[in-house]
């Protein structure tokens, strides 16, 4: 289970631009590499042979949402950076 917490001394009106990066849960992953062909730009096998996610300035919302709803093992999840 994740738990997300929101800062107290946030006010309501930015708690929706808070910037926010995909986050894969290696423990779900199946290494199907279906995200790395749907969203190239942002998830890749490493060295080790694991998907990660590219370290970029802002994240493609609808492919990484697309990435996250076909992906078999829900392992792909939004988290706030």
């Amino acid at each position: 289970m994740v738990t997300r917490l929101v800062k107290p001394s946030m006010p309501p009106s930015l708690r929706s631009s808070v910037m926010k990066a995909p986050v894969i849960d290696l423990s779900s992953c199946i290494l199907c590499e279906i995200c790395c062909e749907l969203v190239p730009d942002v998830f890749r096998i490493n060295e080790a042979g694991y998907v990660e996610v590219i370290s970029l300035d802002d994240y493609p919302q609808v492919e990484v949402d697309d990435a996250i709803k076909a992906c078999p093992g829900d392992c792909i999840y939004w988290d706030d950076i």
